[in-house]
């Protein structure tokens, strides 16, 4: 093809690679993902003459190449020729010649060579190898230049494991220390409240209900139930007691109680499916957490009317095999995915979902609500 800023007097052909760039994390395995989720593309662009002057040594310019676009060699289909005077296959041609087509990311390309006279002055026919050797490793060079990109991409995945693999250790560090921390406020400022309230009945007791004291006492007393409470709420946010005791439908089931007595004009609907009991600690917590940020989320943001939660298990080959497939569902608002957003809640969520390995996507238009769905490996 010709470029934009080639000029109109011996043009050279050239090649533009774009390579498209994806949300972080988002899937792009379909056409309507890859729509979706592309935020925009890496053009490289590459003149012939200036390519294969960097590619060629000047040592072989005894040897003109020609470069074609796909399997046909004509006019129409040649990008390169080193003397500007196509002459394809000849079946009469140069002394020496030979054609080799090259698979490069999917696309043919083929490549001619021809000796040229002062070539064939120094060299007689059984020196013929010489040409294939020079075609065969220019060949390798451009093997050589695919190896690089598939082995920067293989470097660039295991980053990424590595990255996946270490904030999966950063969550759970930090479920520890927040199951820590919920049971020093359960168990120690829990039991200290408890006998202050005691000793206050004592002395209320005492005092009688005529005494100066009394009122004192009373103002203690109602100080210290709203402490009480107070831990409490902190204590279910850090660690849901009933997520460790009874396990995860549960724990959700507790959520949703509690989501509808905090919000109850939003219709919520939630359907859990399947034995979601027995999974490991790591995929219970970050399913919880998934619901309830999803829910936080809805009730801050979205203004919606109503909600649905849906949660199943997928079977898989072997019992402890399959998927957790998750989906939250709203009527609200919506937002444009493509705008910067000011919230961290569905940054946070799709970060703890591809470190347990999982799949997120989001899907959401202005008016139009909001949909995630979640899909994480057993």
């Amino acid at each position: 093809m010709k470029l934009t800023l080639e000029p109109d007097e011996h043009p050279q052909a050239g090649i533009v690679m774009n390579l498209p760039v994806y949300k972080y994390g988002m899937p792009h395995a379909t056409l309507a993902e890859r729509r979706a989720n592309i935020i925009g593309w890496a053009t490289s662009i590459f003149r012939m003459n200036d390519l294969m002057a960097d590619i060629l040594d000047e040592r072989i310019a005894e040897l003109d190449t020609e470069i074609y676009d796909g399997n046909e060699v004509s006019d129409k289909t040649l990008m390169y020729d080193a003397d500007d005077r196509r002459d394809g296959i000849q079946p009469d041609g140069p002394a020496f010649q030979a054609a080799k087509r090259i698979n490069i990311f999917g696309h043919d390309w083929t490549m001619v060579i021809h000796s040229q006279p002062t070539f064939e002055a120094r060299l007689n026919k059984r020196d013929s190898q010489i040409v294939a050797f020079a075609g065969v490793g220019t060949s390798l060079l451009l093997a050589l230049l695919a190896w690089l990109y598939v082995h920067d991409r293989m470097r660039i995945h295991s980053l990424l494991q590595q990255n996946r693999h270490l904030s999966g250790r950063m969550f759970s560090m930090q479920e520890e220390e927040r199951r820590t921390l919920s049971r020093e406020l359960h168990d120690e400022i829990g039991q200290w409240l408890t006998a202050i309230h005691f000793q206050v009945k004592t002395i209320s007791r005492i005092a009688g209900n005529t005494s100066p004291i009394h009122t004192s006492v009373q103002i203690i007393n109602k100080s210290t139930a709203k402490m009480h409470e107070m831990i409490h709420r902190m204590v279910k946010s850090l660690r849901p007691a009933t997520l460790d005791a009874h396990g995860l439908m549960d724990g959700l089931r507790e959520l949703e109680m509690q989501w509808r007595q905090a919000y109850p004009g939003i219709a919520c609907e939630f359907v859990l499916e399947g034995d979601l009991n027995g999974l490991n600690d790591d995929l219970n917590i970050t399913l919880y957490r998934l619901v309830q940020e999803a829910l936080s989320n809805t009730a801050k943001h979205a203004q919606a009317s109503r909600v649905s939660v849906k949660l199943r298990r997928a079977p898989g080959k072997t019992p402890d095999t399959g998927a957790i497939l998750l989906s939250v569902e709203d009527d609200g608002i919506g937002f444009d995915p493509d705008q910067p957003s000011k919230g961290v809640g569905l940054i946070g969520m799709q970060e703890w979902v591809i470190a347990a390995g999982g799949k997120f996507d989001l899907y959401s238009k202005q008016g139009q609500g909001i949909r995630i769905n979640c899909k994480l490996p057993i």
